[in-house]
């Protein structure tokens, strides 16, 4: 279905909706197949296989005696499993300074400083 007609169809769909007066939310941003057979708590996404690879899945499926729909999802949580949380890199400590101040040391505390500053 081209992008033109879908639009057409949403905005045919809501004129309808409006002339019977009934108020239906509508996510013009989804498909308007039935999605009722999806699991609760579910995604519905696709991708673009190379027919090769597509083919070699449901090999590969039917060689476990699984669907590719379970393949595919194990593959999927498997990657994710192996990802793992990334460290973040250790901060650089500043105590003690890596370069030693020059001039004369200034004793100030955030109380002093907020004494000095007039502040509205």
């Amino acid at each position: 279905m081209g992008s033109s007609t879908y639009l057409n169809n949403q905005m045919h769909l809501t004129a309808q909706l409006n002339a019977s007066s009934v108020s239906i939310p509508i996510d013009l941003f989804k498909s308007l197949r039935d999605d009722s057979a999806m699991k609760p708590g579910s995604v519905r996404t696709s991708i673009d296989l190379p027919q090769d690879l597509h083919r070699r899945l449901h090999e590969a499926a039917a060689r476990r005696g699984c669907s590719a729909r379970q393949m595919i999802l194990a593959s999927i949580e498997q990657a994710v499993a192996q990802s793992g949380p990334i460290r973040p890199r250790r901060r650089l400590s500043l105590d003690p300074p890596l370069i030693a101040p020059a001039g004369r040391h200034i004793d100030l505390t955030d109380e002093r400083i907020y004494d000095l500053i007039e502040l509205p």
